[in-house]
């Protein structure tokens, strides 16, 4: 099996879908677009392939040859030579059977390409455009973001921190919500290494680092593909801060979007809160361990919205969520 570099910007476009709404309901004359750098990019996207797949939701998957892949265009993985398989913690299981039987499985959705292709999402100019428009949006609308700070304005979370170390790696099972956000609005749950302390800059928000230096991504015990240690220079050592939990974006007109499941949670309503659960790290030496609970910080913001508990039943978890009210700049 080879594992792919992770094509983080089709990542984001599959995920614009969901949170902006573009299938055909982003405003006509919102953005004007150049449709000639539009088809550009499409071309750097959507290579030339003679095998396609569709998924059950109408989803459109290109078999692009693995050494052809969109991420190898990247300036800076130009003479990238794909690994093959990771030279460490191929076998790592992060999701053993759960303690108890709250957890419900969210099957994903597979793709399945022939040997030596990765399947790449084809894309039109709407992705493009909703793309375009969320970015143009976080730079010219930064006075209407909430709350106003200085690193990253908009930006409302509710984590679990560890910061006493050198870290390889970090996992937890996430449990899948659903939410109805409104337009401009985000609500998302991750996991997250860095080397910054409140996961704003130079971080994965998924993945651990095998001793090559790359970080995995492992998903049901499956790696899916891994980020090159030479996007990710300020991670060489390992990272020095995990985070998991929720977050939200949203401006300052409107509502702000709910967290988890919109529930607030707390330990009496730990079988209905949303959660991370089965916390592990890896530590410096390459050792998968439970997070430790006693070591683990709360950063939260907007405490009459949004909740966060840390519990420690068999496994580390992370309960967290709520629905923000109108003001939310605390």
């Amino acid at each position: 099996m080879k594992l792919l570099p992770l094509f983080l910007s089709m990542i984001f476009l599959c995920v614009l879908q969901k949170l902006l709404g573009v299938e055909g309901r982003i405003r006509k004359g919102i953005i004007e677009d150049d449709d000639l750098e539009l088809e550009r990019q499409l071309k750097i996207i959507n290579k030339p392939t003679n095998v396609t797949v569709k998924t059950n939701t109408g989803d459109v998957y290109a078999c692009i040859d693995i050494h052809q892949q969109p991420a190898l265009d990247h300036p800076m993985l130009k003479n990238h030579k794909v690994k093959e398989r990771p030279t460490s913690f191929s076998k790592i299981d992060f999701e053993k059977e759960p303690s108890t039987n709250r957890y419900k499985h969210a099957i994903l959705e597979r793709v399945n390409c022939p040997e030596g292709t990765v399947p790449i999402k084809r894309v039109g100019k709407e992705e493009l455009r909703a793309a375009k428009y969320f970015s143009e949006l976080s730079r010219s609308r930064l006075n209407e973001i909430r709350p106003q700070t200085p690193e990253f304005p908009g930006l409302l979370q509710a984590l679990s921190k560890l910061s006493n170390g050198i870290y390889r790696g970090a996992g937890a099972r996430i449990s899948v919500e659903k939410l109805e956000v409104a337009m401009h609005h985000f609500s998302a749950a991750h996991v997250c290494v860095s080397d910054d302390p409140k996961g704003y800059r130079n971080a994965l928000w998924a993945g651990w680092m095998e001793d090559g230096g790359n970080w995995l991504l492992i998903m049901q015990n499956e790696t899916v593909g891994y980020w090159p240690k030479g996007l990710v220079q300020s991670l060489d050592d390992g990272a020095s801060h995990l985070l998991w939990g929720g977050l939200t974006f949203g401006l300052t007109n409107e509502q702000p979007a709910p967290m988890g499941n919109g529930l607030y949670p707390s330990p009496d309503l730990y079988y209905t809160s949303a959660f991370l659960a089965h916390m592990n790290i890896v530590d410096q030496k390459g050792a998968v361990i439970k997070a430790p609970t006693n070591q683990l910080e709360s950063v939260l913001d907007c405490r009459e919205s949004y909740g966060l508990y840390i519990v420690d039943e068999n496994e580390s978890s992370t309960l967290y969520g709520g629905e923000a009210e109108a003001d939310c700049t605390s």
